[in-house]
């Protein structure tokens, strides 16, 4: 999956992409934050066994604030048969992409359908709004 991220500086356009899996989320993560911050036009990349999501997931939390575990965690809401309750810690801990991420899924639970509908959030509140 690749989420981009754009800065319109030049006429030309290169897009870099940043490889993210298991290993370089507990190892180097400070350098691919680093990378992400510093860089205008770049797309990650998830290399992620589902087994591996929520170890990686928690391994994020312990990051926050920071752009570029939310963008991996807003990746990772979007994996097909992704658990519940990483669903639920990902809604209650992300940032506005991650709830918006979550709210779009066809499957969630009524818990996370209520927060969903009952959110202030303006960014939440179209995405739902466009969705049906």
């Amino acid at each position: 999956m690749l989420a981009p991220k754009y800065k319109q500086d030049a006429i030309t356009f290169q897009m870099r992409t940043l490889h993210i899996n298991k290993e370089n989320v507990f190892c180097d993560f400070e350098k691919l934050s680093k990378t992400w911050e510093t860089s205008s036009n770049i797309a990650i990349r998830l290399d992620v066994e589902q087994t591996d999501v929520g170890p990686i997931v928690k391994e994020l939390l312990g990051k926050l604030p920071n752009d570029l575990a939310y963008c991996i965690m807003s990746e990772i809401a979007e994996f097909e048969h992704l658990d519940a309750e990483l669903m639920r810690l990902i809604y209650n801990t992300g940032d506005t992409g991650c709830k918006v991420a979550i709210c779009l899924r066809d499957d969630l639970l009524q818990d996370l359908k209520k927060c969903c509908k009952q959110s202030n959030d303006i960014n939440v509140q179209e995405h739902r709004d466009n969705k049906r």
